[in-house]
C-alpha cells in the first residue's frame, strides 16, 4: 500500500488545528499538527512532509516568518501555503519572498490544496471532483450526456493543455494566461475544482510575469489533468444508465 500524503498543519488555535486535521484526515491525508513556528521547525526536521499549511497570525513567529525559517532550515522545502481569516493583498509580496506558494482564506476547502501537491492527492472522487455537484448534473442531464461532455473536455481541454505547455516553454506569458483562463473555466464546468484552481493560479502568476513560479505550476498540470479526467470518467461510468449517481454499496 502506498504511503498517504503527509501534511503539516501549523496553527496556534486548537479548534482551527483540529478542524483542519479532521477534514484532511477524512479526505485520505496523513496529518501532523504544530501549535507554533518553533514546533513546526521541530516537525520538519524530524519528518518529511508533502505540504505545509501555516496560519498567518501566530504568537512569536507568524506564518510568513515560519515559512522563511523552514526554507532556511531545509533548503528545498515542500510546498507551503498560508492560511488567513482575512486576505490582505499588501501581504502578498512578503509571503511570496518567504517561499510560500499561495494563500487560502479560512475555512479552506480540501480540494483547494490539491494543485499545490507535488504528489498525487488521495485517490477517490472527493479530492478531485465535487461529488454533490456531479450528482446533480447526472440527475439533470443523465449519464450519457455527461459522458459526452467528458469526452468533449478530453478533446478541447487536451488541446489547450498541449498549447499551454508550448506557450510556457516559449515564454509567452500573456497567451499562457489566456489559455489557463480557458482551461480553468472548462474544468470548473465539470466540477474538477483542484484542476480549475491550479489553472487560475497559473493565470494570475502569468499576469504577474513571475517566470520561476509559473514554470513550477505549469509542470504540475499534465499529471493533475490526467488523474482528474480519469476520476471523472470512472465516476460517470459507475453511474446508473438512466442518470443519477450510482447506488451506494
Amino acid at each position: 500500500m502506498a504511503a498517504r500524503t503527509r501534511i503539516l498543519v501549523v496553527d496556534d488555535n486548537e479548534v482551527n488545528r483540529t478542524v483542519a486535521a479532521d477534514l484532511l484526515d477524512r479526505s485520505g491525508y496523513s496529518v501532523v499538527t504544530a501549535e507554533d513556528g518553533l514546533a513546526a521547525l521541530a516537525a520538519v526536521r524530524a519528518a518529511c512532509f508533502d505540504l505545509i499549511l501555516l496560519d498567518m497570525r501566530m504568537p512569536g513567529m507568524d506564518g510568513i516568518e515560519t515559512a522563511a525559517a523552514i526554507h532556511a532550515a531545509l533548503g528545498s522545502p515542500p510546498p507551503m501555503l498560508l492560511l488567513t481569516a482575512t486576505l490582505i493583498p499588501e501581504d502578498e509580496p512578503r509571503w511570496r519572498r518567504a517561499g510560500l506558494r499561495g494563500c487560502l482564506v479560512k475555512p479552506f476547502r480540501v480540494e483547494q490544496i490539491a494543485p499545490f501537491l507535488t504528489v498525487a492527492p488521495p485517490s477517490g472522487l472527493s479530492g478531485l471532483v465535487a461529488r454533490s455537484d456531479l450528482d446533480l448534473d447526472l440527475t439533470l442531464l443523465g449519464r450519457e450526456r455527461m459522458i459526452a461532455l467528458a469526452d468533449l473536455f478530453r478533446r478541447s481541454s487536451g488541446a489547450d493543455l498541449d498549447r499551454l505547455l508550448a506557450l510556457a516553454a516559449a515564454g509567452k506569458t500573456s497567451e499562457v494566461a489566456a489559455t489557463a483562463h480557458r482551461m480553468a473555466g472548462a474544468a470548473a464546468s465539470l466540477h474538477l475544482h483542484p484542476l480549475s484552481a491550479l489553472c487560475r493560479e497559473i493565470e494570475s502568476t502569468a499576469r504577474r510575469q513571475d517566470a520561476a513560479v509559473l514554470a513550477a505550476l505549469v509542470e504540475r498540470v499534465p499529471a493533475l489533468w490526467e488523474v482528474s479526467l480519469a476520476t471523472l470518467v470512472e465516476a460517470l461510468e459507475a453511474a446508473e444508465p438512466g442518470g443519477g449517481p450510482p447506488d451506494p454499496a
